[in-house]
């Protein structure tokens, strides 16, 4: 479908539970395509930043929540990719517009070192807001509010 990239190494996979495997392809990516037309979260684009991999996602559900697009102007961009270099984690693209995936994933292609730099990002962006230990954190809060609340209603 895209005659365009034939000469590059690209992989398309299905779903994959073996969480080694997982890790194994992450390896050796240098960007993950998440091209959803619905999706609620999305746990690979999740694991892909955690790993240190930008992410070139559609515009859609939890993915946009996630992905911190960049802002290039001399490409077709999503009107979401609002980040510079020094935020960005990778791409977004309005679903089904191939012009814009294509854009981005030749932009990715032609600037390793803006691609490494957002890498970087997505790490620190995954560590941040999705680690164990902010969750456990809010969970604390969460459950003190709660105790908080029961006794204000008994009293």
């Amino acid at each position: 479908n895209y005659p365009e990239l034939e000469y590059l190494n690209i992989e398309f996979h299905d779903h994959i539970y073996d969480v080694n495997k997982i890790i194994d392809i992450f390896k050796k990516c240098d960007v993950l395509v998440h091209s959803s037309n619905i999706e609620t979260w999305g746990f690979t684009v999740t694991e892909a930043l955690s790993t240190g991999l930008p992410v070139i996602a559609s515009n859609v559900g939890g993915l946009k929540d996630q992905v911190r697009g960049y802002n290039v102007l001399d490409i077709d961009n999503c009107v979401d990719n609002q980040y510079n270099l020094e935020e960005a984690n990778g791409f977004l693209f309005e679903k089904n517009n191939i012009k814009q995936l294509s854009d981005t994933l030749k932009y990715m292609i032609n600037n390793r070192e803006e691609k490494i730099i957002m890498g970087e990002n997505a790490k620190r962006y995954a560590l941040n807001n999705y680690g164990l230990k902010k969750h456990m954190d809010n969970f604390i809060v969460i459950c003190n509010e709660i105790i908080s609340k029961q006794k204000t209603l008994r009293n």
